[in-house]
């Protein structure tokens, strides 16, 4: 009886033990919360909370990836005011790059990192699989981290922390839990963004205006010259993060789009029209593999004829360029066309149009592939050319996103000459897509200025769109 009733303590000591281990701690379920922007995973445990103020003072600091310094400063320093707001803690900020070169600027364990930043020198971490929309907010020991599967997702997970982690209210004293472990997945994740951008190609085209309403200069041959415009569009680019632009006028920016550390480090790289180097593809490595490419030129012999004499083109030749991409993360294959038409005479422009649609339907019907076509169109809708390309040319297999978008900013315009025009009710840049291939989540015009309302980065503001393939098993 004795070996029985031992033997049967010994068994029940082993399920409690059992039921013990693999019942989580009470509070260890993370700090995990909806945000509305997607779905958010708590992976963290209960731990000792992190002191980040008290009374009124700090020993954290915030470092940012010094390849990145120039994007991610803005960002830092909105963190650093936040927290001076909130907590009156004045938090210092450096780069990963000068702490080796500066003692006084050495790693410590009070920091908190923005990007990818020294992960592996100084702490392990395992970081979750995330696509370019989705950003990471955590604590390896008493550092906090805040990262992203893009720069653009950084900046989100920056906002994300201002807004639901620090104090709601002015205190001296603030604290966060150190189980922080939040991987917050975007709702279109998955998706594809794309853009055109006219960039202007030179520094004359507007001299003399100035801007609407006011008596200021545009200054194009000044602070709004090529040089001055480069570390804007970058700013942009590396905000937005499209996946693949289409570039108009865009060759005496070739050498800055190639050998720009910035863009080349966030993964951009430049595809060049073999036929002309006035409309380029510029896409991000990281999410898209470019398999196929191709030009033509818009006119009655669009493989040999650079110049229509028929359609008046004054000899400025025009084209459309396509690439065929494949998206890494699902191996999908696309193609994407880009195309800057003409606005010389109505003739023109309607016979450009109509070739570009036509060449769409031959890409979509040689490769069978979804296409989406960018570009410059100069028209919009009401136009002949623009109602021809989505209704008629090219068996009309053609759509634009601004009108099927789940969430669409139709009611501005995309061409604004630096500011000296008002703008018009719809763009005259264009995305627009294959129909039945696409889901289309957003459609805007970025009308992004700099300065004090007389800083542009072009002449077009930028037109892009997020979308998905459609999913043709279902």
């Amino acid at each position: 009886m004795k070996k029985a009733l031992s033997l049967f303590l010994a068994l029940l000591f082993l399920m409690l033990l059992t039921v013990s281990c693999n019942t989580p701690p009470a509070g260890s379920e993370g700090t995990g919360e909806s945000t509305g922007n997607g779905e958010t995973t708590a992976l963290g445990t209960t731990a000792a909370p992190l002191t980040i103020v008290e009374n009124g003072a700090s020993q954290y600091r915030v470092i940012i990836n010094d390849k990145l310094s120039n994007t991610l400063a803005t960002p830092a320093y909105e963190l650093i005011d936040a927290i001076k707001e909130k907590t009156g803690a004045e938090l210092g900020a450096a780069t990963d790059f000068e702490h080796p070169s500066m003692p006084e600027n050495d790693a410590t364990d009070y920091e908190i990192l923005i990007g990818t930043t020294r992960d592996g020198k100084y702490f392990d971490l395992t970081v979750p699989e995330m696509s370019s929309r989705d950003f990471y907010i955590t604590v390896v020991g008493s550092r906090i981290l805040i990262l992203g599967g893009s720069t653009a997702a950084i900046l989100r997970g920056v906002d994300h922390f201002i807004e639901n982690l620090l104090p709601e209210a002015a205190t001296d004293t603030w604290t966060l839990d150190a189980s922080t472990d939040l991987l917050v997945v975007d709702e279109n994740s998955g998706s594809l963004v794309f853009m055109s951008q006219n960039l202007l190609n030179n520094n004359t085209e507007h001299n003399g205006k100035t801007i609407l309403n006011t008596e200021i200069s545009v200054d194009q041959a000044g602070k709004n010259s090529i040089k001055n415009r480069q570390p804007r569009i970058r700013s942009l680019f590396l905000e937005l993060m499209p996946d693949a632009i289409g570039l108009q006028e865009c060759g005496n920016w070739h050498s800055f789009l190639q050998g720009d550390s910035e863009l080349l480090n966030a993964g951009y790289r430049l595809i060049t029209c073999q036929k002309n180097n006035k409309i380029s593809i510029l896409y991000n490595s990281n999410t898209l593999d470019p398999i196929a490419s191709g030009s033509i030129y818009l006119t009655e012999d669009p493989e040999n004829l650079a110049c229509s004499v028929e359609w008046n083109s004054n000899g400025n030749p025009r084209l459309a360029h396509y690439v065929r991409f494949r998206v890494i993360e699902t191996d999908e294959t696309f193609i994407m066309v880009n195309t800057h038409i003409g606005f010389e005479n109505q003739t023109l422009q309607y016979n450009q149009t109509r070739v570009v649609a036509e060449y769409c339907a031959q890409l979509k019907a040689t490769f069978g592939d979804a296409v989406v076509c960018v570009g410059d169109f100069n028209s919009k809708k009401g136009s002949q050319h623009y109602d021809g390309f989505v209704n008629e040319f090219g068996g009309a297999i053609m759509e634009d996103t601004k009108f099927i978008a789940l969430d669409s900013s139709t009611g501005t315009g995309s061409f604004h000459a630096l500011g000296s025009r008002a703008l018009d009710a719809n763009a005259i840049d264009q995305v627009m897509v294959s129909k039945g291939d696409w889901v289309v989540y957003t459609y805007c015009v970025d009308n992004t200025i700099f300065g004090d309302g007389d800083l542009f980065y072009s002449d077009h503001f930028g037109v892009y769109a997020t979308m998905r393939l459609e999913d043709k098993d279902n």
